[in-house]
Parts: structure tokens; C-alpha cells; sequence
């Protein structure tokens, strides 16, 4: 109990001070640089407009959820187990 107090207070601590270095001036997201593996003479794009921004951001996380396709757990035998 008391060791997940001091956990507890040591977490808060680190935070608070993370909080304090970044400051309250948060600024937008205004640029996004974007890894096109398929153009191997220059891979790196940086996109500016807001929404080639999401629509780079949807892709990515559209291809980082369909990972979970190609893992043991998604595939044969187990997927079809009962």
C-alpha cells in the first residue's frame, strides 16, 4: 500500500515537471513528414495542408490497425479455434 503511494506520488511529480518544461503555449501540428517507402529516390515528404495532414494520419493508422491481421493470434489454426 505504501510502496504504490510513493509509486503513485513519484508519477505525479515527474508529470507535474514534464507539464512545467513544456509549458501552457501548445502549439498545432502544422507540418507531418511522411515516410513513402514506394519512392526510393526521396522517401520523406513533409505535408503542410490540414488535411493531406489527415488524411497521412488516417493511413497510418488505418495500416497500423490491419497489423494485428498478421500476428499468431490472427491467423490459422488459432483463429478458427471454438
Amino acid at each position: 500500500m505504501v510502496k504504490a503511494i510513493i509509486q503513485a506520488e513519484e508519477s505525479r511529480m515527474i508529470y507535474r515537471n514534464i507539464r512545467e518544461i513544456i509549458g501552457k503555449n501548445k502549439l498545432p501540428l502544422t507540418q507531418v513528414d511522411v515516410l513513402y517507402e514506394s519512392n526510393p529516390s526521396n522517401p520523406t515528404t513533409t505535408l503542410h495542408e490540414k488535411s493531406a495532414i489527415e488524411h497521412a494520419i488516417l493511413n497510418r493508422n488505418r495500416r497500423h490497425s490491419l497489423q494485428l491481421l498478421e500476428t499468431p493470434f490472427m491467423t490459422d489454426p488459432i483463429q478458427k479455434w471454438p
